[in-house]
């Protein structure tokens, strides 16, 4: 996977070239920047390689001087905001208190987000270079993640186990499998101790082993260690089919992943 990619769109210069983009200079994007919706949109269409994140302003090609049509700049951001979001690339929006109602109203930022899925909704005043990027960083692994996906669906590969998100199915299947390979607290206790250097008497309270299991998987899941629980049973017993099967039904959606 080659650099990810940025679109910043935004009518005012020091705002496009300054604001949005020096705080992400030497953090290995690939940066383009657009004035308008109709030149964004055209320099998507024309792109080889998809955009993982678009940065844009809601309020594109305002009058100076003047009054706004405000219902054409609506229109038109949504216009750009479902292009955008149809490419499957993330969108960060930036508006401003200054831009007249409804365009600044915290409505439509919820809109935004709702029914949109955006990042964030940064407002111009209240701007701040290290919260923004932190949003782009979010939103690349997000971009980039999704985009994993699809290509291991079109390619008829298993998609990855999200370990530290497993559904309550997936639990109980886990949970199942180490009840298989480890029969008695004894055999548990062991696993964890010389495989991931924790004790079960400070992780779970003694009592009937599949609740001691149950536990133990939460207490996993709480801290991230969900894959290091896996891996580790697996190598303590190797031959057990159960567990050696669990990643592979668990990534090709075999066991309900809803």
């Amino acid at each position: 996977m080659g650099k990810p990619r940025i679109l910043l769109i935004d009518d005012d210069p020091d705002w496009r070239n300054v604001t949005l983009k020096s705080p992400l200079r030497r953090r290995g994007y690939e940066i383009e920047t657009e004035d308008s919706s109709e030149s964004a949109m055209d320099r998507i269409d024309e792109s080889d390689t998809p955009f993982d994140l678009v940065v844009m302003n809601i309020c594109l090609n305002q009058e100076k001087d003047g009054e706004n049509d405000v219902s054409k700049i609506t229109a038109e951001w949504t216009v750009l905001l479902d292009f955008v979001r149809e490419t499957g690339a993330e969108v960060i929006v930036v508006s401003s208190e200054n831009y007249p109602p409804p365009l600044s109203s915290f409505s439509l930022s919820r809109t935004a987000f709702r029914y949109y899925d955006v990042v964030d909704f940064i407002i111009k005043e209240e701007f701040d270079a290290r919260e923004y990027r932190q949003s782009v960083e979010d939103a690349i692994e997000k971009s980039q993640a999704r985009r994993q996906v699809l290509f291991a669906q079109r390619n008829g590969i298993a998609n990855p186990v999200d370990w530290d998100n497993l559904t309550g199915q997936q639990i109980g299947e886990f949970q199942n499998a180490l009840l298989r390979a480890f029969p008695n607290r004894s055999d548990l206790e062991q696993m964890l101790t010389i495989k991931m250097n924790a004790s079960l008497d400070q992780i779970v309270e003694q009592g009937n082993l599949e609740k001691n299991v149950y536990d133990l998987l939460i207490w996993a899941k709480a801290q991230g260690f969900v894959e290091k629980l896996y891996r580790s049973a697996v190598a303590e017993v190797p031959g057990n089919p159960m567990l050696q099967t669990l990643e592979e039904r668990l990534s090709k959606g075999d066991i309900d992943a809803v």
